[in-house]
């Protein structure tokens, strides 16, 4: 099995359309509870065939993707000076305790430390090297 769409399959910049769609209601809905029933009905795909699709086009999972992508928000909006608090909510984490495991867990700091590691220009504080993102 190749990457990539079928021969013949509909692409943005070689993604397949379906997922593109999908992704794109992710980055429109990032506040939102969202489903695989929701993102495969978007995709016009059963839910077992999107995540198949999903996974070969993007190469990871819906769910984990749509964390990244809340947790590239989320470091956008701490650097825009916006509260921990605020920022968990706005992402569609589910409490603050959730948002900082999630965060930590994908750039090796806490959401309060973010803003001065961004601001000295991606220097880790106290030395500490970031853990490395999961898929």
């Amino acid at each position: 099995m190749g990457c990539g769409p079928p021969p013949g399959r509909p692409t943005i910049d070689g993604m397949d359309t379906r997922v593109c769609r999908a992704v794109a209601h992710m980055r429109e809905r990032l506040g939102q509870r969202l489903t695989i029933a929701e993102l495969a009905g978007v995709a016009l795909l059963s839910p077992y065939h999107f995540v198949r699709v999903f996974r070969r086009e993007v190469g990871r999972t819906p769910h984990r993707h749509l964390t990244l992508l809340r947790v590239r928000e989320a470091q956008r909006l701490l650097e825009q000076g916006l509260p921990v608090t605020a920022v968990a909510a706005h992402c569609g984490f589910s409490g603050t305790p959730h948002f900082s495991a999630v965060f930590l867990r994908h750039t090796g700091l806490r959401p309060s430390r973010w803003p001065a590691h961004a601001l000295s220009g991606g220097e880790v504080p106290c030395g500490r090297s970031p853990r490395r993102a999961r898929g």
